[in-house]
């Protein structure tokens, strides 16, 4: 029956109600004008000196409510897309985006104190306090998941991945970009093909945004059939766009990569060293690869020199070609050494005035099947090859 009175649970909790309302209000006339920095700052400023002088208690709510706003923001947009939001509040919303970093920085600092105050000052026992405890542990979880969402918005991380048939016109605008030259384009129905017949061998690179930045396309092949080949055509290597695994596959070969040259991260790296690990988990043996030979038209008309002579010859820091020379640097590891070096010239392999049309077959060997016993644990072990994979993709980063 109801007396009138105001129940005496609720009645310890007025202060917090308050707080919490006027908070809910100041979310939304903050968002009614778009976080406008010089507009909102002396509000919070007075609401954050009478929340803090108030009561510790108040805290409960404020740690409660320091998340709703993202919440309703969540919900607005019917979707958990909070890197979408960050990307909208600048460069077109730059005065919100300060206004989110101050944010995020004040709701870092406020469990802290909270937490010192009830810990230290209050003496709040745990079982007692849980309730306090817990929104300050949520809080700052919150906190600290938001801001490395803001880390991750101010300094973007590539990100490498498998390519899929929905990328394929961009595909074709890096290759054209890349490729000014005509004759050294493929065919834009050849890449798709490439996409859509070997998924698992052709990784793209995109940009903190999520821009692909560029590709690299590997074809599965039978390493000792190539090898033995005496002659090598790119057009012919890279079979038309038909990237299906021949019988007894136990190799790759990487028939381009290619990068937009606006990118503004390092797309060979990224993507040898995907391709390093996806190696290790096919149980495949090694990579083959065609490299260029930038400096040979030169060398040749200056010396003289024999083609093979010009690959396998070395020089003070390793081939004598400088492109063939960052190559073989690139894929280098503390105690195995280089894991890719040159195996003979090729001629006429793809069109290329700087190369005289040659270029270096280049192998590299699965650095683990050196040994009987790393290549008998890469055969039976799955996890083995995915934590190997990982370590290699790593080490070739770093």
């Amino acid at each position: 029956m109801f007396t009138g009175r105001i129940p005496r649970t609720l009645r310890g909790w007025w202060k917090e109600i308050l707080v919490g309302l006027s908070l809910i209000g100041l979310i939304l006339w903050g968002r009614s004008i778009h976080w406008d920095l010089k507009r909102i700052m002396p509000v919070v400023l007075i609401y954050g000196v009478l929340e803090i002088g108030w009561d510790v208690s108040a805290f409960m709510a404020a740690f409660y409510l320091s998340g709703l706003s993202s919440v309703i923001e969540f919900l607005r947009r019917r979707e958990f897309n909070l890197k979408a939001a960050l990307a909208q509040a600048a460069p077109e919303r730059p005065v919100a985006w300060r206004w989110f970093l101050v944010n995020r920085t004040v709701a870092l600092v406020q469990p802290l104190l909270g937490g010192i105050v009830a810990v230290f000052i209050s003496h709040v026992p745990l079982l007692e306090g849980l309730g306090l405890y817990t929104y300050i542990v949520v809080d700052l979880l919150h906190t600290i998941a938001t801001l490395w969402v803001v880390r991750r918005r101010l300094f973007p991380c590539p990100l490498v991945r498998r390519a899929v048939e929905t990328d394929w016109q961009r595909l074709v605008q890096i290759d054209q970009a890349a490729f000014p030259d005509q004759d050294q384009q493929a065919d834009p129905e050849e890449l798709l093909r490439r996409v859509q017949t070997s998924p698992g061998t052709c990784f793209v690179v995109e940009d903190g945004m999520g821009n692909v930045a560029g590709v690299l396309y590997g074809r599965p092949i039978n390493l000792v059939e190539l090898l033995t080949r005496e002659e090598l055509v790119w057009r012919e290597c890279a079979g038309d766009g038909d990237f299906a695994a021949p019988p007894k596959a136990d190799g790759v070969f990487v028939v381009g990569v290619a990068a937009d040259p606006r990118a503004d991260v390092k797309v060979s790296d990224l993507l040898e060293a995907a391709l390093a690990r996806r190696v290790t988990e096919l149980k495949y043996r090694g990579v083959l690869a065609g490299v260029q030979l930038a400096g040979y038209a030169e060398a040749y008309r200056l010396t003289g020199i024999d083609l093979d002579e010009y690959v396998l010859g070395e020089e003070a820091g390793g081939p004598r070609d400088p492109l063939l020379r960052t190559f073989v640097k690139a894929s280098s590891m503390p105690l195995l050494g280089p894991l890719l070096r040159p195996v003979r010239g090729i001629r006429d392999y793809f069109p290329d005035p700087r190369s005289l049309d040659c270029a270096a077959l280049v192998l590299g060997e699965e650095p683990l099947r050196r040994t009987r016993f790393g290549a008998g644990l890469l055969d039976r072990s799955r996890v083995a090859r995915l934590l190997w994979g990982r370590v290699l993709e790593w080490a070739l980063l770093h």
